[in-house]
């Protein structure tokens, strides 16, 4: 996920739309960037699993995924994007449409 904030924090500057999936080796838990790790996480089930943890940098709860049950997705475009809605909720449903469809 540093990768996807990497690309998010260099889209204004090189002005690059991105589309970028991934699976997950090992298996990992995310926390949205508000969560407290102590109070969002069993560190130590985290840990006897071996199973990674990772903070986003999006919202949200905490999420498991699974190694090789799991595709992840990371869309990073311009406001301007062609035929994409200005609110998040509605440009959500069009992205997972797209991915759908793909």
């Amino acid at each position: 996920m540093a990768i996807d904030e990497a690309i998010f924090r260099l889209r204004p500057k090189l002005g690059v739309d991105t589309l970028r999936l991934y699976t997950w080796k090992p298996s990992a838990v995310s926390i949205g960037y508000a969560q407290s790790v102590e109070e969002a996480v069993n560190l130590e089930g985290v840990k006897r699993r071996g199973y990674d943890l990772v903070r986003r940098i999006t919202g949200g709860g905490a999420l498991l995924h699974a190694e090789g049950l799991e595709l992840t997705y990371s869309v990073v475009v311009g406001k301007d994007f062609p035929g994409l809605p200005d609110d998040v909720f509605s440009s959500s449903i069009a992205i997972v449409k797209g991915l759908v469809y793909a």
